[in-house]
């Protein structure tokens, strides 16, 4: 949490030219242009809502410890964080079909995303390095995890080993 509002208040700061604590005074109809901004980029209510609480927060914080008279963002109204897509699991019967009408080169890397759970740019970022066939399983460098820190995933043995022939016959350092 703390690492990403460091970013959106990096990233206020850099649109709207922040400088000092005097640069926030009139600041909230330029704010609402960004996020309006944000939203016509498609980013959800619930990315906008966080850009915008970073931002708020630091002006209530600056309030409080009496920095600033009052908070510039009080009129901010609050943005709809309602999902717009629901999201669910496949099911094993779409799960089976998916991987019986793929491409072969593709079907590995849908059964490592299936079987570990692994984001997009986790899988990306997977090496044969990464890979550990004693243990079964992933070693995930902290880099590139949602959570910022190393971790590991056990797989299956045989996807293990699937993997590791298929890293060692194509791309060379490449998983996949």
């Amino acid at each position: 949490h703390a690492g990403k509002r460091r970013t959106h208040l990096t990233w206020w700061r850099e649109g709207l030219g922040l400088a000092t604590l005097a640069d926030l005074g009139g600041v909230l109809p330029r704010m609402e242009t960004e996020l309006r901004g944000l939203q016509a980029k498609g980013k959800a209510g619930k990315t906008i809502a966080n850009y915008a609480e970073a931002l708020t927060a630091f002006c209530d914080w600056s309030v409080q410890r009496g920095f600033l008279a009052e908070d510039p963002l009080k009129a901010l109204a609050p943005f709809d964080t309602t999902p717009q897509t629901r999201r669910r699991s496949m099911s094993q019967h779409e799960i089976t079909r998916l991987l019986s009408a793929c491409a072969s080169h593709r079907r590995l890397l849908l059964e490592t995303a299936f079987l570990s759970g692994l984001r997009v740019n986790e899988l990306r970022n997977l090496t044969l390095d990464h890979l550990d066939t004693e243990r079964p399983g992933l070693h995930l460098d902290a880099e590139w995890t949602k959570n910022r820190s190393p971790g590991f995933q056990p797989l299956p043995a045989q996807l293990a080993q699937r993997l590791s022939e298929s890293a060692k016959s194509g791309e060379p350092g490449r998983l996949y």
